[in-house]
């Protein structure tokens, strides 16, 4: 939820520039300036929230896989056996 909580606050504040570039307070070409910087904010900042979001669930999956492979060596070792 707090992802798309700062998504749509981010995009009021493109509205906002639309709006005021409309009006005529911005040349064109600041008003692409402005808001290619704003989008690229935009863009880290959700990736910055995805990857921490998912930190805890890559260290979990990350944790069973160990529990699989080791399990696997051990079913290997087993078949070796008579």
């Amino acid at each position: 939820m707090e992802i798309i909580q700062l998504v749509m606050q981010k995009f009021l504040l493109v509205i906002e520039k639309i709006i005021a570039m409309l009006k005529g307070e911005y040349t064109y070409p600041e008003f692409e300036t402005e808001l290619k910087e704003m989008l690229n904010e935009l863009g880290r900042e959700i990736c910055t929230l995805v990857l921490n979001e998912l930190d805890p669930k890559t260290y979990e999956n990350k944790k069973e896989k160990r529990l699989d492979s080791s399990t696997k060596r051990l079913r290997k070792d087993n078949r070796n056996t008579i």
